[in-house]
């Protein structure tokens, strides 16, 4: 996002509404009014100037809780929920979207607090606090309180950043009792489009939001074409409350160009939100080579700041909505096939310096579009690319295990030169070996292991089963 000057200094000692008390659970994103109001039963607390409603840097459409870029004031303001009615020895749990991108490295501080009161002096607990925030992409952010006594309480913001940096926005605040089980399977790590012959990150990230520590079974199965050609289960043990946790699967590598859809899965006995417990991705592989889009801003502090970038090729996404941070050289990858259609399109929350200067490459480094930050409104062009004549072999159609399922031997046959790890479900590496032939082996224990290959023209996973 750009930086928005506060033109007026706003003289707000204490702004203190109904406190009313709530029950929970609370949810605000701040949609429901407009950027002159404050949110009903909010409390503002401030030295200099104060946190506010705008219609900029929201997480969901279309308002926000900021405290703006000012530059000759300090950010010294609080703000805080609405009194909320809490039980003693129950767990509570509080979610918001944060975003706070800093100034030319110069980062944001914000801390959050607790306390009976909707006042700074009543914030008994400090939960969080960080004076090195560059946050420049909205982040959910997690934690989670257990009151000693029953009564009211609040949650209290407080931003104490130096002058001159940029803006702290929060969004979507919510804040519910815990159950004793929930499970979430956050989000993924997979891109949404890959080059055929790569394997995409099948990273997952979940979150334990309930009170009590559980262990579980992740699936994943990826279907293509209505067939599953992938399925991997993982083993999650004792997740304790408000943890996140990336678990990784044995690496998967497509082997046809088209659409792969991911489907995480678990099952928890109890689980308090099963609508949770499913995580659907869609990728994209494509047969051709990688592009690059290049930015430039000679000479400019803030260069393509704010500004975010989408890029389709053949209608398929490849880029979509990423935010550039500062810098004087930016570059970004995306795969494309030959001869296909290359859509980009730029936005921005105001104009963009004309000495600002993008390109875009094909795979033979031939340039395809250019322009500068005067252009950009944003714009859409159109242009095909090239790629290098390389031919993607499918390393599994020269590899053959067999028996499998198997009662514990089995030979692996390769036509080239392969090296090859043999991996249990929980990922542990049990061998390594290379070799070009036929080779003969044994695993003792019975259940689902894993076999990666790989030599220099890609890599693949064969599953064994040893009963």
């Amino acid at each position: 996002m750009k930086k928005v000057l506060l033109l007026g200094l706003i003289f707000i000692q204490l702004s203190s509404f109904a406190q009313n008390r709530m029950t929970l659970p609370l949810f605000e994103n701040f949609d429901s009014y407009t950027i002159t109001e404050t949110p009903t039963d909010w409390t503002l607390e401030t030295e200099n100037y104060n946190w506010m409603l705008r219609d900029f840097a929201y997480f969901s459409p279309s308002v926000s809780l900021t405290i703006p870029f000012h530059d000759t004031e300090e950010k010294k303001a609080w703000v805080f929920t609405p009194g909320l009615d809490m039980e003693q020895g129950k767990m509570y749990i509080l979610q918001f979207m944060l975003e706070a991108p800093g100034w030319d490295g110069i980062p944001e501080a914000l801390e959050l607090g607790f306390g009976d009161a909707a006042a700074s002096s009543a914030m008994s607990e400090i939960i969080w606090s960080d004076n090195n925030l560059m946050q420049s992409d909205y982040v959910q952010m997690t934690f989670a309180v257990t009151p000693t006594e029953t009564g009211t309480f609040y949650f209290g913001w407080h931003a104490f950043s130096a002058p001159n940096v940029d803006y702290i926005s929060i969004d979507d605040v919510h804040v519910f009792e815990a159950p004793e089980t929930d499970v979430n399977l956050f989000d993924s790590k997979l891109p949404e489009s890959v080059l055929l012959g790569l394997a995409p990150e099948t990273v997952l990230i979940v979150e334990n939001l309930g009170s009590q520590a559980v262990s579980f079974d992740v699936n994943l199965s990826v279907i293509f074409n209505e067939t599953e050609v992938y399925y991997e289960s993982v083993n999650v043990a004792n997740l304790t409350a408000i943890e996140k946790l990336e678990i990784s699967f044995p690496e998967f590598t497509p082997d046809t160009e088209g659409d792969y859809t991911f489907v995480y899965t678990t099952t928890v006995a109890n689980d308090a939100n099963i609508e949770n417990n499913t995580l659907t991705k869609v990728v994209h592989v494509v047969a051709g080579c990688e592009h690059h889009i290049k930015l430039t801003a000679p000479g400019l502090e803030s260069g393509w700041y704010g500004a975010s970038i989408s890029i389709t090729s053949d209608g398929i996404p490849v880029l979509t909505n990423i935010t550039m941070d500062e810098g004087a050289l930016l570059v970004f990858t995306f795969p494309s096939s030959e001869g296909a259609v290359i859509n980009l399109e730029f936005d921005a929350l105001g104009d963009l310096p004309e000495d600002c200067f993008w390109a875009v490459y094909d795979g033979e480094n031939n340039l395809l579009l250019e322009g500068n930050g005067e252009s950009l409104q944003p714009v859409s062009q159109t242009t095909t690319g090239n790629c290098p004549d390389v031919s993607i072999q499918k390393l599994s159609d020269i590899i053959s295990v067999f028996p499998n399922p198997t009662t514990g031997s089995f030979t692996v046959t390769s036509n080239e030169n392969v090296s090859m790890q043999i991996l249990d479900i929980t990922g542990k590496l049990l061998k390594k070996t290379s070799f070009i032939g036929t080779n003969t082996f044994r695993i003792e224990t019975a259940g689902v292991y894993f076999l990666k290959f790989s030599n220099e023209t890609g890599a693949s996973v064969q599953r064994v089963i040893v009963k």
